[in-house]
Order: C-alpha cells, then sequence, then structure tokens
C-alpha cells in the first residue's frame, strides 16, 4: 500500500467518525428569544491588562 493511499484512508476514517461518531457536532442550535436569559444578578468589574512597554504616551489614544 502506498503512503498516499494510507493518508486517504486515515483521513477518510477520520472523516467518517467525526460524521457518525460525533452526532453532528457542527449543526446549529435552534435559538429560542423568547426563553429567559442566563444573565447574571450583578456583572463583574472588567480589568484589561495590555503588554505594553514604554507605551505609556500612547496608551491614552490606544484605548479610547
Amino acid at each position: 500500500m502506498s503512503v498516499a493511499v494510507a493518508i486517504a484512508a486515515v483521513s477518510l476514517a477520520i472523516w467518517i467518525y467525526l460524521i457518525l461518531g460525533r452526532g453532528g457536532f457542527w449543526r446549529v442550535q435552534l435559538w429560542d428569544a423568547d426563553a429567559p436569559s442566563n444573565e447574571p444578578a450583578a456583572w463583574p468589574r472588567v480589568a484589561a491588562v495590555i503588554p505594553a512597554r514604554n507605551e505609556a504616551d500612547m496608551m491614552p489614544d490606544t484605548l479610547v
């Protein structure tokens, strides 16, 4: 068996597993707009960490 045929067979086996064994993992779920949302009672504070070195002069313009 040549290498190309072996690679094609492995690829085919992986696709068959993904299609049949994983149950359509790529399908879009229906979304009910009238369903109650799962929003938290209070939103947490958000902190942004920006890795910057010697950029103090440019940071106010960047974060607008």
